[in-house]
């Protein structure tokens, strides 16, 4: 939630400032810079306490864990964390750019508020599931992948309407579904990650999440290379989403009976 505030605080007061003051191309950047210089001085007052944390087992017994939590975070993870910031970045940089046009004398305004509404519908949505998805019979990453689905279904409808209250709309769903996602993947590599590999499995994770980001890029290619329009391209990604939920399916239950085996073991 934390990552969440900033990330969309930060587009949000920089397009509001690009709009408002002179030189657009420096002064956004400016209370961004002022943030980092906070942020060195206070990191200089964390500490650690990892140091011990890989000792606590012998590395013969952490062995079979680790080959356990490769398998998920290949078959489950890579094929799933990539939705995360996918959904985030349709609504953040690609959406928004098709009708910043139709936005009047302020585009920069709008912009900034189309970049803030997905990042806060995650940060809302994110303590809802965290309730209510655990009395679902289905299981968080199946539930993210449903909401994922019907997000991209509103972000083509979106892209075929054209207009800038279509474009909001889809990006408080694709907002929903990116925070539903981050939880829901975090949550799974929690449960699989033995406590000593939590780390490095979070940091798996969330690095192959980052992958989503290139999807607004391939997009954009899609139009230049392939001659697709916006609902064609939008219409490949969510059949790719489809194909990804179906292959998560077929792999719940093997998934499940790692994750029960490495609960026994513990």
């Amino acid at each position: 939630i934390a990552m969440t505030i900033g990330f969309g605080g930060g587009p949000f007061i920089a397009g509001l400032v690009a709009q408002h003051v002179s030189r657009a191309e420096l002064w956004p950047y400016v209370p961004q810079m002022v943030l980092a210089v906070i942020a060195l001085f206070a990191i200089r007052r964390a500490g650690t306490n990892s140091a011990g944390v890989a000792a606590q087992k012998p590395p013969a017994q952490r062995a079979p864990a680790d080959g356990e939590l490769s398998k998920h975070l290949i078959l489950v993870s890579v094929p799933f964390a990539p939705w995360v910031f996918g959904t985030a970045a349709i609504a953040l940089a690609y959406l928004p750019a098709l009708v910043a046009h139709r936005a009047d004398s302020q585009p920069l305004t709008f912009a900034a508020v189309a970049t803030a509404i997905p990042a806060y519908a995650g940060v809302m949505v994110q303590p809802l599931v965290a309730r209510v998805g655990p009395r679902l019979r289905i299981s968080l990453l199946a539930q993210a992948m449903v909401v994922v689905v019907l997000a991209l279904v509103i972000a083509v409808w979106a892209a075929s309407a054209a207009t800038v209250w279509a474009v909001l709309v889809a990006a408080a769903a694709l907002g929903a579904a990116y925070g539903i996602a981050l939880f829901a993947g975090l949550a799974d590599v929690q449960a699989i990650a033995d406590p000593a590999r939590l780390g490095v499995a979070t940091s798996a994770f969330q690095a192959v999440s980052y992958l989503g980001f290139a999807l607004p890029y391939l997009l954009t290619l899609s139009h230049s290379r392939l001659g697709w329009s916006p609902v064609t391209g939008l219409t490949a990604v969510l059949i790719l989403a489809v194909v990804s939920a179906i292959w998560l399916g077929a792999n719940a239950n093997r998934a499940t009976g790692r994750r029960e085996g490495v609960a026994s073991a513990r």
